[in-house]
């Protein structure tokens, strides 16, 4: 059975609410309300969200913990905690899987890139209904 979903941004034309046939399109844009939905934001549900806005990212070396040099993708460790993007990443994987119950088989990945002080984001997973891959990709800016 196919699934109908609320269209998002909400379209309110003179038959009500806008009404999303295509499921990749939903949870398309439901990925993108989760990813820039602050953490705790949601009055209804403050679990819902994802922490990831308004933080500083710095250039380290993990294993280190020096600041790294000029090459072009590097590893990163936010300002003033222990997390990295692979926690961010592992923190969007288990939102997604807690909240975007039309997928399955969840998996996140996060790069930086300093030159143009962008995390890309990639989620790979399988539609449940169709059993069919999908995949989303957005890009986070960062601080400068």
């Amino acid at each position: 059975m196919s699934m109908v979903s609320l269209q998002l941004p909400l379209d309110i034309g003179k038959d009500g609410l806008a009404r999303n046939v295509d499921l990749r399109a939903s949870v398309s844009s439901f990925l993108r309300l989760l990813i820039t939905t602050p953490y705790g934001a949601c009055a209804a549900d403050d679990g819902f969200g994802f922490i990831f806005n308004n933080l500083m990212l710095e250039n380290f070396n993990e294993a280190d913990g020096v600041v790294l040099g000029r090459s072009g993708v590097y590893g990163k460790k936010i300002s003033g905690t222990s997390r990295n993007l692979n926690t961010f990443a592992a923190e969007l994987q288990d939102a997604i899987s807690r909240y975007e119950t039309r997928l399955s088989d969840v998996s996140v990945s996060m790069v930086y890139s300093r030159e143009e002080r962008d995390i890309y984001v990639t989620v790979n997973a399988t539609l449940k209904e169709s059993g069919e891959a999908y995949k989303y990709q957005t890009t986070i800016k960062v601080w400068k």
